[in-house]
């Protein structure tokens, strides 16, 4: 049985696991599809379809408004805060501004200095206070003016497209999406906390530690489907992910029909289910173009009477997103590893055992998350609306890059030990050495490079992470 819809229903808690321990980054030419009519991008000069090109313009003259918008508001808060804009000159007297050369012996001048808020101030004689603006060379500086001057305001930064960004648990600050891009590029990982998803669900109930198998027993159900696993169907998926669609930003079309795609491949699996269980596919609407895609899959006859509690999902998940660092809107993004990889590793597992007829005691879920690239956004939404929605969560499977592989070094499955649950992560390394020919080694986050295609994946070591998920989705929901 299965059911389809565009509920905004579906995410996470508990371990996360990632590949590519010892990925290397490689940057190499990528092949562009072949388009009939193509003209330059009005941002960067690559080869786009008309239709993108009319696309970019918008975009472009957008920018240009927002900027001009930016720089007026920052003119009228000044002139409301009775600051003057204009040149200053010390007279008669030796002066120092930051970085900048000492004057004023000879009755010489010099600007206002830029320095951290793009401003330099001082104190007249009466002791009121005025700033020196250099000009307009340094646009980073008016964003630093316009964050100090109208932070505290969080629908305007957000109406003005900033987006509050945290680095790390004490350090949260507003960006234009130029910085963020930087953030990117620089390979520094963020959150985007703008929406405050996570805080903003009341009454949150403490976490609870579920008990977990003490090991694994359920090897005459995992090894038989497990090996239905096929490279050949992962290269096939994953090709046509990374060839079908220019980019998977989940802010661009493209990344919408990537997205869609998905989930048509979703459910095309699940059409094939079983009659002993009920397979639900919904694509996660947000405020953006790209949804996020959950696959549910429930035994007919539950083994929980009415009266009990629901039973906590197993939840096995990737981003299915991707970004171009310099160019996210149309620069070409294949994400083959990043998180292709991941994506195609899923649902292999997925599709593996929906044609085994496995049935689950827990409920077992597939998460393909929209706007991870963006700053784990699509997660965020679908974590607050469990939470809102008190949907117990068992554990938590996250496959992120596991299609690289090094030819020099040993092949191994690298196991995320930050920010993850310790007894989660020990009972999936008992599960590598129970059902994988390789062994697993501790990790934190990987990095990913801009033409990420299908040439650098080994998709024989991405099956061993297919068989690892399939291991981890039959172990714990009959658990």
């Amino acid at each position: 049985m299965v059911e389809t819809s565009e509920s905004k229903l579906p995410l996470l808690a508990g371990g996360r696991h990632d590949g590519g321990a010892d990925a290397a980054t490689h940057v190499h030419a990528h092949a562009h599809a072949d388009f009939s009519a193509t003209v330059a991008c009005p941002l960067c000069g690559s080869r786009l379809t008309v239709e993108e090109a009319a696309a970019a313009r918008r975009v472009r003259r957008r920018a240009v408004l927002r900027r001009v918008a930016i720089v007026l508001s920052v003119v009228l808060l000044l002139l409301l805060a009775g600051h003057v804009l204009h040149p200053h000159r010390h007279h008669g007297r030796r002066h120092r501004g930051p970085g900048g050369p000492e004057d004023g012996e000879n009755g010489g001048g010099r600007r206002g200095w830029f320095h951290h808020h793009g401003h330099h101030g001082r104190h007249d004689e009466e002791g009121e206070r005025r700033t020196e603006i250099a000009g307009l060379a340094q646009p980073f500086s008016f964003v630093e003016e316009v964050i100090a001057a109208n932070g505290h305001d969080t629908e305007w930064m957000k109406e003005q497209g900033f987006r509050l960004i945290s680095v790390s648990e004490t350090d949260q600050r507003w960006m234009s999406e130029d910085q963020i891009l930087g953030l990117i590029r620089s390979k520094i990982h963020f959150m985007d906390v703008t929406d405050g998803d996570l805080e903003s669900v009341p009454l949150i109930k403490p976490s609870i530690a579920y008990e977990l198998p003490l090991k694994p027993a359920q090897q005459e159900l995992v090894l038989p489907i497990a090996g239905n696993v096929s490279t050949e169907n992962l290269s096939e998926w994953l090709t046509a992910l990374t060839t079908s669609f220019k980019t998977r930003y989940y802010q661009s079309v493209s990344g919408q029909k990537a997205a869609r795609w998905i989930y048509d491949q979703v459910v095309a699996v699940a059409e094939e289910s079983a009659d002993t269980v009920k397979v639900t596919v919904n694509e996660f609407k947000h405020t953006w173009p790209q949804a996020s895609v959950i696959a549910r899959i429930e035994a007919i006859e539950s083994t929980t009477s009415s009266d009990e509690e629901e039973l906590p999902a197993v939840i096995i998940s990737a981003h299915l997103d991707s970004v171009n660092q310099w160019n996210p809107w149309f620069g070409a993004s294949p994400g083959a590893d990043d998180d292709g990889s991941g994506s195609a590793t899923i649902f292999e597992a997925y599709r593996v055992l929906i044609s085994s007829g496995f049935v689950p005691k827990r409920p077992l879920e597939f998460h393909w998350y929209s706007g991870e690239e963006g700053g784990l956004l699509g997660s965020q939404k679908v974590v607050a609306k469990y939470l809102a929605d008190g949907i117990p969560v068992y554990g938590v499977f996250h496959s992120d890059m596991t299609g690289y592989t090094s030819s020099s070094k040993k092949e191994v499955i690298g196991v995320v030990t930050d920010f993850v649950d310790p007894e989660l992560t020990g009972f999936l390394k008992s599960l590598v050495e129970e059902y994988s020919d390789i062994k697993w080694k501790e990790t934190k986050c990987g990095i990913h490079t801009t033409n990420d295609d299908v040439s650098h994946i080994t998709f024989s070591h991405v099956a061993k992470f297919s068989k690892l998920a399939v291991a981890f989705a039959v172990e714990m929901s009959l658990n």
